[in-house]
Parts: C-alpha cells; sequence; structure tokens
C-alpha cells in the first residue's frame, strides 16, 4: 500500500518505523525545522531524523492549504495519509485525495478526550481505562468515524510511562486498520458521549494546594515532566519531582507539617502530599534529604506564598 505518513514528536516514531516495515511510505510530512535549545539553532522534528535514518523523502510545508499543496499530494498517488500528531488540521481538499482516506491514531478512546491532550486528560481524570482510536479524519477535531479501539488500564501511570504505551499501541494499531482497511465497517461517533481537552500551558502545573491530595498527585502524573508541577517556597518557585499521596495528617493547605528521611509532608485541602524529590531554582533535582541539609525549613511553613 503507498501511504503518505504525517507527524512529528517522538509518538509518532514507533507508527512510521512498523508501517515502513509493512507498506510502501511514498512520502513523509513533518513540521517545518524549529529554533529550539538555548542557542536557538533550527532543529529537526524526530520525524524528520526518523525518516533520514530510513531514507525516506521528507515534505515539510508551512502550510498545507492551497492548491498547490494539494496537487502536491495527488502526484504521490497515496492509497492513504496516516496522521499521528502531526500538528495540524488537514483541509478537505487533502482529505478526498487518498483512495481510502486519511487515517488518525488518536490517544484516547473517542469520543472521550478530543483535542490537543487526551493522554493528560484521562489522568486528571482518573480514568480506569484509556486506550487508542483510530479514525477516518473529517475536518472537525478527532470528528470522524471510528474504525478500531484498543484499551488499556491506566492505574498508577505516570505521562511518560503512558505516552510510550500508546505510542507503542497506536503503532500496533495503524497496522492491523490497514491489515483489515477494506473490511472495517467505520462506526460514527456519539458526539452526546464526547469530552474535550485544551492545550496545556505552564500555569497549568502550578499546585493549589487547597486541592486533595489525590488529584495533585494525579496533576504531577500528569505534568511531570512538562510542563512540570511547581509550588513557591519564600517566594521562590520550587519544582516537585516525585510525591506521594500518604495516608496520615492534617493541617492547613500549604503547611509544612513534618519533615523526616522520607521526605517533606504538605498538608493539603484533603489528605497529605510527601515531596520526596525537588529542585530549586537555579539548582539540579534532588532529594528531600539533600534539600534539607542545606535549607532550614520548619514545621508550619507555609508552601504557594
Amino acid at each position: 500500500m503507498r501511504i503518505v505518513f504525517m507527524g512529528t514528536p517522538d509518538y509518532a516514531c514507533p507508527s512510521l518505523t512498523k508501517l515502513h516495515r509493512e507498506h510502501e511510505i511514498v512520502m513523509v510530512y513533518t513540521q517545518p525545522d524549529r529554533p529550539s535549545g538555548r542557542g536557538y539553532q533550527l532543529s529537526a522534528s524526530p520525524i524528520k531524523k526518523l525518516a533520514e535514518r530510513l531514507g525516506l523523502p521528507i515534505h515539510q510545508p508551512a502550510s498545507l492549504r492551497g492548491e498547490a499543496e494539494a496537487a502536491f499530494l495527488r502526484s504521490l498517488s497515496p492509497d492513504v495519509v496516516v496522521v499521528i500528531a502531526y500538528g495540524s488540521l488537514l483541509p478537505q481538499a487533502l482529505l478526498d485525495i487518498p483512495r481510502f482516506g486519511c487515517i488518525n491514531a488518536h490517544g484516547s478512546l473517542l469520543p472521550r478526550h478530543r483535542g490537543a491532550s487526551p493522554m493528560q486528560q484521562a489522568i486528571l481524570d482518573g480514568d480506569q481505562l484509556t486506550g487508542v482510536t483510530t479514525m477516518l479524519m473529517d475536518q472537525g477535531m478527532d470528528t470522524g468515524q471510528i474504525l478500531l479501539q484498543q484499551s488499556t488500564e491506566l492505574g498508577d501511570k505516570t505521562i511518560s510511562q503512558l505516552h510510550d504505551e500508546l505510542a507503542e499501541l497506536s503503532a500496533d494499531l495503524l497496522v492491523e486498520t490497514l491489515r483489515r482497511i477494506q473490511r472495517i465497517e467505520p462506526q460514527a461517533q456519539d458526539d452526546a458521549q464526547a469530552t474535550y481537552t485544551t492545550k496545556i500551558s505552564r500555569q497549568d502545573g502550578l499546585i493549589d494546594w487547597r486541592l486533595p491530595a489525590e488529584e495533585l498527585h494525579r496533576r504531577w502524573r500528569a505534568y511531570h515532566p512538562w510542563p512540570g508541577v511547581t509550588t513557591r517556597l519564600h517566594n521562590k518557585p520550587l519544582k516537585l519531582h516525585e510525591i506521594e499521596v500518604i495516608p496520615d495528617g492534617t493541617g492547613e493547605p500549604g503547611a509544612v507539617i513534618a519533615t523526616s528521611q522520607a521526605g517533606i509532608d504538605i498538608a493539603t485541602g484533603d489528605g497529605v502530599i510527601r515531596i520526596k524529590r525537588l529542585q530549586p531554582p537555579g539548582k539540579r533535582a534532588m532529594s528531600a534529604v539533600d534539600y534539607l541539609r542545606g535549607n532550614a525549613l520548619a514545621k508550619g511553613e507555609i508552601l504557594g506564598e
């Protein structure tokens, strides 16, 4: 099968790798090189780097709109366009070109968690199950007809763990979808059951100690390492690299209620969070014990101020 592949971050790499083994990848679309790092030098996307290693042709349009882009895609004569975390919506003119349509792999069990951050939202909402969906793309935001789905238990997975698991699950489901593409009966989504996610910002990782400990722990699982989970101490930011919920203790939300070899215990709106690893400004991440060796932290001090 002649495939045009569209993707950008490392999440899409397993899909390109596995599809390349079974099909002819006639073109790889990925976002243009972007400035990154302290020197703001142009950096290629993970998919571009992978495509170069695989010897695949690469296309990096600034926009997918316009007749020139439609003509270019038509010239490739794709049987299908596969899209996973590409970074922009496809106009109808492109959706109409491939013989079997444009197929997207989305990191949730649609119609739940449509939008930009489905994996993080599944963690934040305390879902028991999550998974991936392949769908026929239309012009809506994750509104296309469902082809196949694969679920997995969420448990206490962090976003890093879930990201890696769903990246592999998406790759396998895309392979299976293309194997069965002429036999699958697409199913319309139930819009009444749809939920939506939003783009994550740095502010989302700022801790509000008035929230319950379980909810704060879900936020840490969803937002570490990016955008990171932070609080304030002595009017300076403090990044939290590892926390856990502990069963005992009460106090004013944000108050230090105990320090020990196990960590720093902070009262919340309901329950206690133990900080095990943290990062002061200008320093590397360290254990709470190492932090306490060089920083006085009295019982009753308030974090978040």
